[in-house]
């Protein structure tokens, strides 16, 4: 067997098996509905299937290493030769960083395709100014757009490592995984960062009312022609 194929075994046994490992997480959380017992039993599952899998497709050609660790036993155990050790470790390196591209590349993908499939969305070149403003007579519909625009400013006022975990945890509604695989972080950086994206929007948010206390029920040109308006047409009636 030539050194250049059992290398690129590694590198493709490697890239394949970070795939594996990443998309079964995804998988798992998604299916266990927050069961993170069930979440792991079927990442564990299905990472074991796809590693015999990948033993017996690759184990012929190069040992199936896929891991530093056990290339680097298997020389001090001079199961294989320093050369060979040598080109396995940057081959198996080189294909952890494919792998992890690789299922980010097939989550963002399919998150866009779920995104395109979504029917409650409106494409912002849609919108123009007179459909997001909310008639001045409607006070429900212009306390609501009072409210989305103060938590808007809100979020755009935080950290970037903050906000994009918080939209994609809490906007769009991603697991923990998922928002982990499309960042590139561990899973537990993710509810970091969410913990720390919530309080300061508590704490944002609470400032912000503070400061608009002072308008409150302001008796203001628009506000005192609704109420003529009410008491004109009471009286009328």
């Amino acid at each position: 067997m030539t050194t250049r194929r059992r290398v690129a075994a590694e590198f493709l046994g490697t890239m394949l098996l970070l795939a594996v490992v990443i998309g079964s997480g995804i998988m798992g959380e998604r299916l266990a509905g927050g069961n993170v017992a069930i979440a792991l039993l079927g990442n564990t599952i299905a990472t074991g299937a796809g590693l015999v899998v990948l033993i017996h497709m690759f184990g012929p050609v190069s040992g199936a290493h896929f891991n530093p660790a056990v290339t680097l036993a298997a020389l001090i155990g001079r199961g294989i030769g320093r050369r060979t050790a040598l080109l396995y470790l940057p081959a198996q390196l080189m294909g952890a960083v494919f792998g992890a591209w690789l299922a980010r590349l097939a989550f963002n993908e399919a998150l866009m395709i779920r995104r395109r499939s979504r029917t409650d969305t409106v494409p912002l070149d849609r919108i123009d100014a007179s459909g997001l403003a909310a008639p001045a007579s409607d006070t429900e519909q212009l306390d609501a757009v009072q409210t989305r625009q103060l938590l808007e400013q809100a979020v755009d006022s935080l950290p970037e490592v903050f906000r994009t975990v918080f939209v994609l945890r809490v906007v769009e509604q991603l697991s923990g995984v998922e928002t982990a695989a499309c960042l590139g972080i561990n899973e537990t950086t993710v509810r970091t960062r969410l913990f720390r994206a919530q309080q300061r929007l508590r704490t944002d948010l609470a400032r912000r009312l503070r400061a608009e206390r002072a308008n409150v029920f302001e008796f203001d040109t628009d506000r005192c022609d609704r109420i003529v308006a009410r008491v004109l047409e009471r009286m009328s009636a």
